[in-house]
């Protein structure tokens, strides 16, 4: 517990008797001012010092009573309180004084003249005193903020001051097509709020980093070039990307277009400008020119869905034939030279310059006549075939019956063989038994006759 400071008058002792003659004077007067007022008081008043003058001490009873007057300046409180008390003179008082948060005492004023804020005086006269408070200098830290990259913070970039130990929370804002890389300085991580305690001084950064992006930018086709060149590029995300035509030989190709990898045209244009904001695939396609062409040979005639000319590679035409009466298609044939296909209608994709000739020929009947207990495929009747096709037929005698033998246009073949192979050439039949040997051959400017015969 601290002990109250007695409130006592000091007087240094002089160098020489001239000074002490002086002072013992000012001593003897200033003495009988204060027993004069003690005396209003109904007491006297005793004063310590170095050299201390003793007179009669009055007994409490023969005192009488002192005023003691306090105030305050500033923020706090005292013992006794702010205002005014009666005591019996000589009365011992401790007073206090404790200053408010965020002030602190400063010292008595007045009749007393101290910076203690625990004070012991006697009462033994009228007294006033004032107790002092001033506001207290904070103490205070700075700290600075920093940024590095496309980003700002919360608060912003600057330099604040704080009070010792405040908390303060900063969070960290990347602009779009940003992110945070983290903090640096007087601090770490990867948070983008942090919440620190300003125990000093302190200077944090920052750190952002713009989004990156690929583009893999190809080309498809032949006749034309782009830039930039085919391959893979790297930019910051939201970035203004432009890619051209650089050319196009326009004899033999055309540019198709710009497309995703979704297969789906994004632009026409030679010159395409977008915002890049994802990784993309960019696709330059050029397409070759060929040319298309078609006829027919025989009796028949064509219809395309293109009409002849130039087209695109890749291009898609069906053509379709259509036999005259008592006629039969042949097939599809390639630049004068080759079989492509018998199918009907026929699609050509273009892939290169297309002469497409529909061939036509007069057709072939295959007369078929059973007789007895048997029968035969193709069935018994009248079949229609073109020149240079083959066909197979197959004979099956009923339950208890047997082949007795087989006639082509009045030639007897055989009559052991269930099976014979009919090639019509151009009124050149070839006759195959059923293990390929040739069996005969013969010429006829009229339809084909078989003749089967069963018996029981």
């Amino acid at each position: 517990m601290r002990q109250p400071v007695p409130y006592l008058l000091e007087i240094e002792e002089w160098g020489n008797q001239e000074m002490k003659r002086k002072l013992l004077w000012l001593f003897l007067s200033c003495l009988v001012v204060l027993t004069l007022v003690a005396w209003s008081c109904g007491g006297t008043t005793s004063v310590n010092g170095e050299e201390e003058e003793e007179e009669e001490e009055l007994k409490p009873s023969e005192v009488g009573e002192c005023t003691f007057e306090i105030d305050v300046v500033g923020q706090g409180n005292t013992n006794p309180s702010l205002g005014s008390h009666t005591y019996v003179g000589g009365h011992e008082l401790t007073i206090t004084a404790e200053p408010e948060q965020g002030y602190h005492f400063v010292g008595w004023g007045g009749d007393i003249q101290s910076t203690s804020d625990i004070v012991l005086i006697i009462v033994d006269r009228d007294i006033s005193v004032t107790a002092y408070f001033e506001l207290e200098e904070p103490d205070l830290v700075t700290l600075v903020i920093n940024i590095i990259g496309p980003g700002t913070t919360e608060p912003e970039p600057d330099a604040y001051t704080y009070d010792k130990n405040a908390s303060v929370t900063i969070t960290a804002k990347p602009d779009t097509y940003a992110h945070f890389m983290g903090w640096s300085g007087n601090i770490s991580g990867t948070s983008l709020e942090i919440t620190i305690t300003m125990d000093s001084d302190k200077a944090i950064t920052a750190n952002f980093e713009r989004d990156q992006v690929t583009l893999d930018l190809a080309m498809t086709g032949e006749g034309g070039g782009i830039i930039p060149t085919v391959g893979v590029y790297t930019y910051d995300k939201g970035t203004l990307v432009t890619v051209e035509v650089d050319y196009v030989d326009e004899d033999t190709a055309y540019f198709d277009g710009w497309y995703n990898l979704q297969g789906a045209q994004v632009s026409d244009e030679y010159n395409y400008s977008f915002d890049i904001k994802n990784d993309t695939y960019l696709e330059a396609r050029f397409v070759r020119l060929f040319y298309f062409s078609y006829s027919w040979q025989g009796p028949g005639s064509v219809e395309s869905s293109q009409s002849a000319g130039i087209y695109g590679e890749g291009t898609e035409i069906t053509a379709t034939s259509y036999p005259d009466s008592g006629a039969c298609f042949v097939g599809w044939f390639y630049n004068n030279g080759y079989l492509v296909s018998q199918q009907n209608p026929y699609q050509v994709i273009m892939s290169g310059d297309i002469q497409l000739e529909a061939r036509f020929a007069t057709a072939i009947s295959l007369v078929i006549n059973v007789d007895g207990p048997g029968s035969s495929n193709p069935t018994e009747g009248i079949h229609w075939y073109c020149q240079g096709s083959q066909e197979s037929i197959t004979v099956t005698p009923d339950p208890g019956a047997h082949l007795v033998s087989w006639t082509v246009d009045s030639y007897t073949i055989f009559s052991s063989d269930w099976s014979v192979h009919l090639d019509f050439g151009s009124h050149i039949f070839r006759v195959y038994n059923s293990a390929g040997i040739l069996m005969a051959i013969f010429t006829s400017n009229e339809d084909v006759h078989v003749n089967i015969v069963f018996d029981s």
